[in-house]
C-alpha cells in the first residue's frame, strides 16, 4: 500500500480485530479506515485535512 491510498473500506471483520491488523502493518498513507457502504461518507475531516479550516478565509485588521 503506497500514499496514493487515502480510504480503505473493510468487510467481514470486526471493528476491533481489524483494527489490531492495521495497527501491525502500520499502512502507509491512509487517512480513513471506514466499513464497505461508508466510504463515500462525508464528514469536515476529509483525507486527513479539516475542511473548515482549509475553506475558510480569515482577514487580518490590524
Amino acid at each position: 500500500m503506497s500514499s496514493k491510498y487515502q480510504t480503505l473500506g473493510y468487510f467481514g471483520f470486526e471493528k476491533e480485530e481489524f483494527t489490531e491488523f492495521v495497527c501491525k502493518k502500520r499502512f502507509q498513507g491512509l487517512d480513513r479506515i471506514v466499513p464497505i457502504g461508508e466510504t463515500t461518507t462525508f464528514s469536515l475531516t476529509w483525507d486527513g485535512f479539516n475542511l473548515i479550516e482549509m475553506f475558510t478565509r480569515i482577514p487580518s485588521i490590524l
